[in-house]
């Protein structure tokens, strides 16, 4: 399913659309769309979030940590590995932005109601 504007532009692509050769990323009004089950219940508040993930910043918590063990798969002497890395972020910004003319203020993240 497209959905489209007056104009003709597209509003939502899905990832795959039939007939096309390959698979393209989900897309609304033009930009890149990633869905979380993290994310409130479709139909509710803050179920559309729209951020600039250029203006979030990422850091490490601790170092990434290897372990290997023997337990999960012992009688067959198979390892089972993992990895754990711990991670937080925010934004940027510590207010948000005034625009140039005007009193709007603007923001990189936006949360729908």
């Amino acid at each position: 399913m497209l959905l489209e504007d007056s104009a003709g532009n597209f509003i939502w692509v899905p990832n795959s659309i039939a007939g096309a050769a390959t698979a393209v990323p989900n897309r609304l009004i033009g930009l890149p769309l990633v869905i979380s089950d993290e994310a409130a219940a479709p139909g509710s508040a803050a179920d559309l979030i729209l951020a600039n993930l250029g203006m979030y910043g990422w850091a490490m918590k601790k170092k990434v940590a290897f372990e290997s063990t023997l337990a999960y798969r012992w009688a067959e002497d198979m390892y089972s590995y993992r990895a754990i890395y711990r991670m937080d972020g925010k934004s940027l910004l510590s207010q948000p932005l005034t625009a140039a003319h005007g009193s709007e203020t603007l923001s990189a993240f936006v949360i729908l109601d």
